[in-house]
């Protein structure tokens, strides 16, 4: 089986922000899945979707990067954890609309579970609704942008066709009652008044990784095109764009890039991060699906080994090394 094979070397330092964390930017150990594409793509001099301003274009590029995330996986092995420091950040704070929509998501998928007028909805939508899921739905109503649209003021159009869709599930599954829930909501003042707090300036303290190495693999079901394995070398090797690992001005040397015959294996003598729990390890929770993706888990536990395993593994094996993709 082929596999992309590269190190990154960071000359100098990097980090790999863990936004669940408050009041200190914490740093992931290593690159997350989500990173690793991030410079895949960043190689191939790909846009980032907010730049377009059409809802159609919007939606294909995520479509696009999404379809092209899952036809890729990476194994991720850390050859130096570098030296971990603290230093500070200056970051905008006072904002929390991430916050509210979050909240105002708990509180209607409750609402909706336990109202004899709407729960019903879900099997509703899984009967009747060949490109909506109750998911996707529940991810679209929270937002501000929704109550904007029910309320027939100005929203980001590029959210009209799939916003009108679900407005008429809800109206053909009798659950419109979920709107008068939703303007009940954005319209408590003080709910109104920390969706628009400006934001104010702070320093926080912030992790960063001084010269950090890792190797990565990547395997990709894909035999031609952008993101298949010989494509991917090329953009690596002649980049559309400088590349960063992490933030933007955290440079990466990619070295030894080559295409490689990997084998299927069993081993405990594991060098990659491992998904799932196993002894002998430390646990860590990061991102491994892009964050468009809403019908999949966002996170995933997976271990890092501090030795032998405790049992053999599938794995896979190159030159004398023994390693699983995530």
């Amino acid at each position: 089986m082929k596999a992309l094979k590269f190190d990154l070397e960071i000359p100098f330092w990097c980090s790999f922000g863990d936004f669940s964390s408050l009041n200190i930017k914490l740093s992931y150990p290593f690159p997350p899945l989500t990173t690793l594409f991030g410079l895949i793509q960043n190689s191939l001099g790909k846009p980032a979707p907010h730049i377009f301003n059409e809802k159609s274009l919007y939606d294909s590029a995520i479509e696009s990067y999404v379809e092209n995330f899952n036809h890729l996986n990476f194994s991720i092995i850390i050859r130096d954890s570098g030296e971990k420091i603290e230093d500070f950040v200056n970051i905008h704070k006072g904002n929390r609309k991430d916050g509210y929509e979050r909240d105002l998501g708990s509180k209607l998928d409750n609402f909706i579970k336990s109202s004899n007028e709407t729960s019903h909805l879900k099997d509703f939508i899984e009967e009747n609704c060949e490109n909506l899921s109750f998911k996707t739905i529940l991810n679209k109503i929270k937002t501000y942008q929704f109550f904007l649209f029910v309320s027939d003021e100005d929203f980001d159009n590029r959210n009209k066709e799939t916003f009108e869709d679900i407005y008429k599930v809800l109206e053909d599954s009798n659950c419109l009652i979920i709107i008068d829930e939703i303007k009940q909501y954005w319209s408590n003042e003080n709910i109104q008044y920390g969706y628009w707090r400006p934001w104010i300036s702070t320093q926080i303290i912030r992790q960063r990784l001084i010269n950090p190495y890792f190797s990565i693999y990547v395997l990709s079901d894909l035999d031609e095109g952008e993101f298949s394995i010989e494509n991917m070398k090329m953009a690596l090797e002649n980049p559309k764009r400088p590349l960063y690992i992490g933030e933007s001005d955290d440079v990466v040397n990619i070295l030894n890039l080559s295409i490689v015959d990997i084998e299927e294996n069993k081993s405990n003598k594991i060098s990659s991060i491992l998904p799932d729990i196993y002894s002998n390890c430390e646990l860590i929770k990061i991102p491994s699906n892009l964050k468009f993706d809403t019908e999949n888990e966002f996170y995933t536990l997976c271990s890092i080994p501090n030795g032998d395993l405790d049992q053999e593994v599938e794995c896979y094996s190159y030159d004398g090394e023994y390693f699983v993709f995530l």
